[in-house]
C-alpha cells in the first residue's frame, strides 16, 4: 500500500481511479482496533474500501480533509507488466484497435483503424471510420475520425458523410463499433 504524503495531484488521483494500473482505497481512521489488520510493519491500519469512481473519490477527499481517513493506492499486475523492474524480461505489446465489418444487406464494407497520414504522424494517432468502395481491397474514404483534446477523444463525422453514406440498416452495427472504439481510446488516453 502506498500512502501519498500530500504531494499527489488531484487530477493524477482521478486518472488512477479510472486506470487499470492502480487500485485506489479509502482507509478509515479508527481510534480502537475493531476488525483490525496488523501489517508487517507493526502499525495498525483501519478498514479499507476501494474507490471505484470519481463520485466516491470526491466523497473520500472530503473525509480525508476532515481527518476521518486516508486515501491510499496500490499497483496492479497491469502496472508491473507495463513497467518491469531491472532484470525482468517482459514483452509489452501496445494494444491496437482494429474493426472490419461487411453489411449483409447493403454489402458495404466498413473499418475502424488508425488514421493514416501523408506527412509526419502525430504523437497520439487517432482512429478513423472508413468506407471501402470494393470489398476491403479497393480504395476507401473517411466517414469520421476521433479528435483528441485535453479531456480525451471525441468522434466527429466528416461533414455529413455519416448520414450520406451509412445506410440506416447498418447504423446499429456502426454505433456498436464506435462505442468500442470510444472505450479503447478512453483507456489509451488515461495511459498517455
Amino acid at each position: 500500500m502506498i500512502y501519498p504524503n500530500g504531494t499527489i495531484e488531484l487530477n493524477k488521483l482521478k486518472r488512477m481511479v479510472n486506470s487499470k494500473d492502480f487500485i485506489v482505497y479509502y482507509e478509515e481512521n479508527t481510534k480502537e482496533p475493531t476488525n483490525w489488520d496488523w501489517r508487517k510493519d507493526g502499525i495498525f491500519h483501519g478498514n479499507k474500501y476501494p474507490i471505484h469512481n470519481e463520485e466516491e473519490l470526491i466523497s473520500c477527499i472530503s473525509k480525508e480533509l476532515k481527518n476521518e481517513g486516508t486515501i491510499c493506492y496500490d499497483v496492479t499486475e497491469e502496472y508491473y507488466r507495463k513497467h518491469p523492474c531491472e532484470g525482468e524480461e517482459v514483452i509489452y505489446v501496445k494494444p491496437k484497435f482494429f474493426w472490419e465489418w461487411q453489411s449483409h444487406n447493403t454489402k458495404k464494407c466498413y473499418s475502424i483503424t488508425e488514421a493514416s497520414y501523408l506527412g509526419e504522424k502525430p504523437k497520439n494517432v487517432p482512429l478513423s471510420l472508413n468506407l471501402f468502395d470494393d470489398n476491403f481491397e479497393g480504395t476507401c474514404f473517411v466517414i469520421g475520425t476521433w479528435e483528441r483534446d485535453e479531456e480525451g477523444y471525441e468522434f466527429r463525422s466528416v461533414g455529413s458523410r455519416m448520414f450520406d453514406y451509412v445506410d440506416d440498416e447498418d447504423l446499429s452495427e456502426i454505433w456498436k463499433a464506435i462505442k468500442n472504439a470510444d472505450k479503447y481510446l478512453n483507456d489509451r488516453f488515461l495511459t498517455e
